[in-house]
């Protein structure tokens, strides 16, 4: 008579079989539709730098850490009188992986000009992810890629670029122009065809100004 009373308390407290299936298979779908949510919203937002509320503000929390060995640790004050380019993306973002050839012209068609910096800085999906350095490194080797790669640690530089545009959110690639004191100029978020030439064209004009 116990043993029926616990097993009939135990069935009362987490419900019937059956309820149970159908509230995880809620659960699930809902977890589902998230997580489809959150991914459209990181890789598939149109580009429009008209609308970037911070463009004008000064990148203060600009701080990346080396992710290749050819890179160097970067803060605001270094980049100091130079144009700069900074492009956030991921090997696992469709829009991101199709955008950096483009971007790998434009650095080396730049380059030349001492006053031009571009910056790559590879984010993971998911913080703290061990696998991300190694799935870059590896994107890199298999295209033939050969540029300075950063980091942006706990995502603290975007989660501030985010704060400075308004929007909590934060869309992948994202790609920021600063003037040579460190001011906002453009911001692009997402990809699509002819927006590079947009980067080109508006860097180069920020060149031109001494």
């Amino acid at each position: 008579m116990e043993s029926n009373w616990s097993d009939d308390a135990e069935q009362q407290a987490i419900g019937p079989p059956r309820r149970r299936g159908r509230l995880i298979g809620l659960f699930v779908i809902l977890a589902a539709i998230v997580g489809v949510a959150y991914v459209l919203k990181a890789v598939s937002v149109p580009p429009n730098p008209t609308v970037a509320v911070a463009v004008g503000k000064r990148f203060e929390k600009l701080h990346f850490e080396p992710l290749t060995d050819d890179a160097t640790s970067l803060q605001l004050a270094d980049l100091q009188g130079q144009v700069v380019l900074i492009n956030f993306w991921g090997p696992w973002c469709g829009p991101c992986v199709q955008e950096f050839p483009e971007l790998v012209e434009l650095q080396k068609s730049l380059k030349t000009n001492a006053d031009f910096r571009f910056v790559s800085v590879s984010c993971p999906q998911a913080p703290n992810d061990p696998q991300h350095d190694t799935r870059t490194a590896a994107f890199l080797k298999m295209r033939g890629y050969d540029l300075p790669i950063y980091r942006d640690p706990q995502f603290v530089s975007a989660q501030a670029l985010g704060e400075l545009n308004s929007d909590p959110n934060f869309g992948f690639p994202t790609t920021v122009l600063l003037d040579r004191d460190g001011v906002i100029r453009s911001l692009w978020i997402g990809y699509r065809n002819g927006v590079v030439k947009e980067m080109r064209e508006q860097a180069s004009e920020l060149l031109k100004a001494k």
